[in-house]
């Protein structure tokens, strides 16, 4: 199986060589499940904080006598209840990454690449045709039917021309190819590769 290569004008200039085990990969949902929990959660800061009671500040003297004034009995201010008090069972600062081992996580961007290919959603460009012009990245998307589309596009991370082709296009999103993960491919309803990417890619994930 190959894949053809387009230039800036959406011409096909070369092709390229699919490596058979990302077509046999079965789109494994749990596993995918998994390693976009995994990327979301890291995404989270983490750092929501609440005081408890040994923490606001206040007196611990009784507000009234515990008998014969009428009113409820409380034993100091700072109780969850009152107003400007503590909070009961609040969140503290905490780290929301999970683990996910390498085997799952290679098997799940295999999988990736898996589904977009037998879905026909994954695109290789020419990055030397590129240089840096925004006007002509939307051109080739319009080209390919991708404008009103979600796409995700990859490229090595010194192919700057491509990063600055398509950074400041709203429904295109730029992640170089050291750094995507599953949730990356799986977002957008298409993804774009360079060349060069897809070598790369090929190199690191194609062998489960």
């Amino acid at each position: 199986m190959q894949l053809p290569v387009f230039d800036v004008n959406g011409a096909e200039v070369a092709y390229e060589d699919v490596n058979e085990n990302l077509v046999a990969t079965p789109v494994r949902g749990r596993l995918l499940h998994l390693n976009v929990v995994r990327v979301l959660s890291g995404k989270r800061h983490g750092t929501a904080s609440t005081k408890k009671q040994g923490e606001v500040a206040g007196s611990t003297r009784k507000p009234w006598p515990q008998k014969h004034t009428g009113r409820a009995r409380h034993g100091y201010m700072r109780s969850p209840i009152w107003r400007k008090g503590a909070v009961a069972f609040g969140p503290k600062p905490r780290d929301w990454t999970k683990d996910v081992n390498k085997k799952q996580v290679k098997l799940a961007m295999a999988s990736c690449f898996g589904y977009r290919l037998k879905n026909g959603e994954l695109l290789l460009i020419d990055a030397n045709s590129f240089n840096g012009k925004t006007r002509e990245f939307k051109a080739f998307l319009r080209s390919k039917q991708l404008d009103e589309k979600r796409v995700t596009v990859v490229s090595l991370a010194g192919e700057q021309g491509v990063r600055r082709a398509c950074q400041n296009l709203e429904n295109v999103y730029y992640v170089p190819v050291e750094k995507v993960n599953a949730y990356d491919l799986l977002k957008g309803d298409a993804v774009i590769m360079t060349q060069s990417a897809w070598v790369r890619a090929q190199e690191v994930w194609a062998n489960v």
